[in-house]
């Protein structure tokens, strides 16, 4: 139960916490490893979709949240709001 309990509150976590704290609680690795889907159709990925990778995501909103830069501050990071293509 109590492994439940810790799962059910990483919803804020980034993608990277969540499979550090995934790899803490040894889960197997295909679990850990298995890439983010919606599993919509064979091959279907989270960042396929989007265009984008979870990593640039993570770190985008690491910048925007905890850092609290502004959105000229971001595209100056090379984070282009306006597609996936600049995010650094």
């Amino acid at each position: 139960m109590a492994i439940l309990q810790v799962l059910s509150s990483t919803g804020d976590l980034s993608n990277r916490r969540s499979g550090s704290l995934l790899k803490q609680l040894e889960f197997r690795k295909p679990v850990i490893e298995k890439a983010p889907s919606a599993d919509l159709w064979e091959g279907q990925t989270d960042e396929k979709e989007m265009g984008v990778t979870y990593a640039k995501l993570d770190a985008l909103l690491y910048e925007m949240i905890d850092e609290r830069h502004s959105d000229e501050e971001l595209v100056k990071m090379e984070f282009d709001r306006r597609s996936s293509k600049g995010f650094g």
